[in-house]
């Protein structure tokens, strides 16, 4: 509820004037952190809204830290990465979070159901700094991992109610 009228100075002796409602706040200090926000992607590429079996990651992610998928009764489970992103037209950069969160939901997944078989369909798999050990493991504990180039996307069917069917 409040908005950035101005901002002067420099590193390490900064004034911002914030307007919040009728009043204006000054404030000096010495750095700037601009969060400006993210709001998920959304896509109708791979059935995505075609059926409960399709998710995106956070749902995925959600859903499953509630209790209401169970690993146990997973058994062939594929996560396709770069979906509309780094396309001409579309999306046109990697967002930088979508690999992580595969990584992460992946070795989840196996510490409650060792004998899930995981598939990450990617472009590229893009982890950053400290997160490149979640690939190793996810690789060491068995997550199977194909590249795709744009000429030969991933094709996905809906072939029954709760059937899944990938290409």
């Amino acid at each position: 509820g409040s908005e950035v009228t101005g901002t002067e100075g420099a590193l390490g002796c900064f004034d911002t004037d914030i307007r919040t409602d009728d009043q204006t706040l000054s404030l000096q200090h010495g750095a700037v952190i601009l969060a400006t926000g993210s709001e998920e992607a959304n896509t109708e590429e791979y059935c995505y809204g075609q059926s409960g079996q399709i998710l995106r990651q956070v749902e995925f992610e959600k859903r499953f830290a509630a209790g209401e998928i169970d690993a146990g009764k997973l058994e062939n489970v594929v996560m396709i990465q770069c979906v509309g992103s780094r396309e001409k037209g579309a999306r046109e950069y990697c967002s930088r979070i979508c690999c992580a969160a595969a990584l992460k939901n992946a070795i989840r997944i196996l510490e409650k159901n060792p004998e899930a078989r995981i598939y990450i369909l990617n472009r590229d798999m893009m982890t950053y700094g400290f997160l490149e050990r979640y690939y190793t493991r996810a690789r060491g504990e068995g997550v199977m991992f194909f590249n795709y180039d744009l000429n030969q996307k991933p094709e996905v069917e809906v072939v029954g109610a709760d059937a899944l069917q990938a290409a």
